[in-house]
């Protein structure tokens, strides 16, 4: 499904299901090999567009990609693939955006099996009274590109007001290892709820590979201004609270306040502490 938006146009869509049938496509593998699989809904829209109360099943894989969106405001969805939990759901990202600004996103759920929202590029975003389950958190995923550093900067974004439950990570920022330069600053985590978290509460990582870890951080992709203001919440029995792991000069002026993720039998882990913060 292609949404192609003029200046000021509004979709309202009530009652309605897009069902990506997924089941037909789902192999556990997602995007990484087995049976070709479509990303189901791509949005491009322009100045003060809105798209509001859609519902969305069973996408094959990645649900809704935003890009070249600059003045949208999406509201009242909901994409439920939970069927995915145990139908071998893979990458059924809930919303993906990027080239795109000022971007709202507000009062919406998403079951899935990845990432709830992933912002790769961009900036001038804000999301709030967003529900998530089953997912792998609030993200930010920066460093697409491995030639051009503008592709890889995201600035000015706000989550808040969430909810996220039952999902491998609550709030997860991800800078791409083998990326070329770029970028993330100002970047805020306000009034966010975790519960059931099975990896990581928070997991901030600039070694990210492909939905994995190298273990050696980079400073290609600095995270700078990062707030996270009253986050809280409980991870899983073999969860980690707070992981934090930044390349030597890779993170830099972060103020958290009223953070507290109980739980999990690990404990944190942090190469570099935030002001107001301890690990």
């Amino acid at each position: 499904v292609y949404l192609d938006i003029l200046r000021n146009n509004n979709i309202f869509w009530l009652g309605s299901v897009l069902d990506g049938q997924g089941p037909l496509y789902w192999d556990g593998l997602g995007g990484n090999g087995g049976r070709t699989k479509p990303k189901f809904i791509k949005i491009s829209a322009s100045d003060g567009s809105e798209i509001t109360n859609i519902n969305v099943l069973n996408c094959p894989v990645h649900c809704v990609s935003i890009g070249n969106s600059h003045g949208l405001t999406i509201s009242g969805w909901e994409i439920d693939v939970s069927a995915g939990d145990i139908g071998g759901g893979h990458n059924t990202d809930g919303f993906d955006i990027s080239s795109s600004s000022n971007v709202v996103l507000k009062d919406s759920i998403v079951r899935n099996q990845d990432d709830c929202v992933a912002v790769n590029q961009g900036s001038d975003f804000t999301f709030s009274g967003l529900y998530c389950s089953g997912s792998h958190g609030l993200s930010l995923s920066v460093g697409m590109s491995l030639t051009s550093p503008e592709a890889n900067t995201v600035t000015n974004v706000v989550f808040s007001n969430c909810t996220v439950v039952n999902s491998e990570n609550g709030i997860h920022v991800k800078t791409h290892t083998y990326a070329t330069t770029g970028y993330v600053k100002n970047v805020t985590y306000r009034n966010i709820i975790l519960s059931g978290i099975s990896n990581y509460g928070i997991n901030i990582q600039e070694d990210y590979d492909n939905g994995g870890a190298t273990g050696i951080p980079r400073d290609n992709i600095p995270v700078t201004d990062l707030k996270l203001i009253d986050v809280r919440g409980t991870v899983a029995s073999n969860a980690m609270p707070v992981y934090i792991l930044c390349g030597e000069n890779g993170c830099a002026d972060w103020t958290w306040s009223g953070v507290s993720v109980s739980g999990g039998s690990k404990s944190s882990s942090c190469n570099f502490t935030p002001n107001g913060y301890t690990c």
